[in-house]
């Protein structure tokens, strides 16, 4: 006979936190909020984020609040459904906690990164740069932890869902895409170094159900065994 091992679940089979709706619906709420403070209010501008205010006069704490403003409604909006609907996975399966510490620091270092490659004067502001972030970590760490599906499909997943997700339909000189390829790559590097330091714990999800195939010199019939 011949036994085989066969992947049954891995931790990305079922979530492990329950409230990826709430978590998502309260990072949400703060763009609202903040956004409509940055357009009704005159202290609002303190919120965005240029070169010339974060390197020059050092106000760091912009690289985090200007995430959460965004330039109009519209701009709101377009960053709302990926946001929301990534938040919520990473909320069920990695933890609210992760996710907003995540996202705000390695958030203010997309920002810190893009602003480097801007002109001092250059406002930077909105979610995209989380977003692309989300996407990063999440397809880095589906790529390591799902075996259940074989190396060359979940290479074609990742690809067909790069392609038809992540590459803009249209170029929009208003739009960042700086903080949409440095989101991406902040985003993968921050899903590996998760995966190599909770590997143990991420490996322990998973179950294997044993497959006993009958050899091809096995007769059942007459229950003899030939040995070669």
């Amino acid at each position: 006979m011949e036994i085989i091992k066969e992947l049954k679940s891995t931790y990305l089979t079922k979530p492990h936190f329950s409230y990826g709706l709430l978590g998502s619906l309260s990072f949400l709420a703060l763009c609202v909020v903040f956004s409509t403070f940055y357009w009704h209010h005159p202290l609002g501008t303190k919120l965005l984020a240029k070169g010339e205010s974060v390197f020059i006069y050092v106000e760091l704490y912009r690289l985090f609040t200007t995430q959460f403003i965004h330039g109009d409604l519209n701009h709101l909006l377009s960053n709302s459904v990926m946001l929301f609907i990534l938040s919520y996975y990473v909320i069920n399966f990695y933890g609210i906690k992760l996710f907003y510490s995540y996202t705000l620091l390695y958030g203010a270092l997309i920002n810190g990164i893009t602003l480097m490659n801007m002109e001092l004067q250059t406002g930077l502001l909105g979610a995209s740069g989380v977003v692309y972030f989300l996407w990063g970590f999440w397809l880095s760490l589906y790529f390591f932890i799902d075996k259940r599906v074989n190396l060359n499909r979940r290479m074609m997943k990742i690809v067909a869902i790069s392609l038809m997700m992540l590459i803009p339909s249209s170029f929009d000189p208003q739009v960042s895409y700086m903080a949409h390829f440095v989101g991406l790559m902040v985003g993968i590097f921050a899903g590996v170094i998760h995966f190599l330091m909770n590997k143990e714990n991420i490996r322990s999800f998973e179950s294997y159900k044993i497959i006993v195939e009958p050899s091809p010199y096995w007769d059942n019939e007459e229950e003899n065994y030939y040995w070669l």
